[in-house]
């Protein structure tokens, strides 16, 4: 009876194995072995190389101070 009730729908498609790199922090941020945002956009740059675009996302204020801090050292 248990089992019955229990639901294991797949609500999308699957996520797709790959290295994910953030558009905001392409240059220094290392890559991601999954999507940490699937609500947003992706891009595949090539095979199993993608691109999420999380550039409407705001900064926390660590992520500005590091921004800020590379910024200097560039």
């Amino acid at each position: 009876m248990a089992l019955a009730s229990a639901s294991f729908a797949q609500l999308g498609e699957p996520p797709v194995p790959g290295t994910y790199h953030s558009a905001k922090d392409f240059e220094w941020s290392p890559p991601w072995p999954f999507n940490p945002h699937p609500e947003l956009d992706v891009f595949e740059l090539a095979p199993g190389i993608f691109l999420f675009d999380d550039t409407g996302i705001p900064d926390t204020p660590e992520q500005a101070a590091a921004r800020k801090r590379h910024e200097e050292a560039v």
